[in-house]
């Protein structure tokens, strides 16, 4: 089997869609989907989800997550999985300044069910860009894991511009449900502007918002777009 990590899956052909599937924590906190059951996923299976969300963190700064999650499961048992055109934005806070040192640990969670024991060759990658406006000791990190496989730990990457990490690792797929777990830890320093922005498997950054400052006080987390990926190749 091969195994692909954090590799772009803009190419696929997808066959069909559903509303949600998968599940995202943000910080440990659910905000998309099951996060204590996340969806199954068999051969034969080919997922698109958008997602625009935001999520507030304890000292009011506010962040803008959007995307889309990518499934695919072909009966090759080539498979990916990830959020595609991932992005993380600074839409600011109640007091109308710029950031703390805010990290925010997000969790992309899928169990992928195999028909049978495979091992595994597999390549992780940790890919993306640094937009202007970001504070000190901004950064972004990478680990994912699959069934028992921890893969290895990714970064960190610092601004500015972009940035682009690969390490291969080995993994065995056990019959059955295996939890695939992809983690990017971004980190704002403190000091980050409004409209600042971390992208994943991306070079294009979203829009910077322009947030009314009657509306900061409303404002939750946002994630720019940018691209994070999780792909794999089955060999039988």
């Amino acid at each position: 089997m091969k195994l692909l990590m954090a590799a772009a899956l803009a190419a696929l052909s997808l066959t069909s869609v559903k509303s949600e599937a998968s599940a995202v924590l943000i910080n440990s906190t659910c905000e998309l989907g099951n996060c204590s059951a996340p969806d199954s996923i068999a051969p034969g299976t080919s997922l698109e989800i958008p997602f625009d969300f935001t999520t507030t963190l304890a000292n009011t700064d506010s962040y803008r997550l959007t995307g889309n999650i990518v499934e695919t499961y072909n009966t090759d048992l080539s498979f990916g999985f990830g959020p595609i055109d991932l992005g993380v934005t600074y839409e600011g806070n109640a007091n109308g300044t710029s950031s703390g040192n805010d990290v925010l640990a997000t969790q992309w969670l899928v169990n992928l069910n195999s028909p049978r024991n495979l091992p595994a060759e597999a390549e992780e990658r940790l890919l993306g860009v640094f937009g202007p406006g970001l504070g000190n000791a901004s950064s972004a990190t990478a680990s994912a894991s699959i069934g028992s496989t921890q893969a290895p730990f990714l970064g960190p990457a610092t601004p500015p511009g972009a940035f682009d990490i690969e390490l291969p690792f080995s993994a065995n797929i056990r019959q059955g449900n295996n939890l695939v777990d992809y983690n990017y830890t971004l980190t704002f320093g403190e000091g980050s502007s409004v409209g600042s922005t971390i992208g994943i498997n991306t070079t294009t950054l979203p829009p910077s918002p322009v947030p009314e400052p009657s509306s900061l006080v409303l404002l939750g987390t946002g994630l720019a777009t940018a691209a994070g990926a999780f792909r794999k190749r089955l060999s039988r």
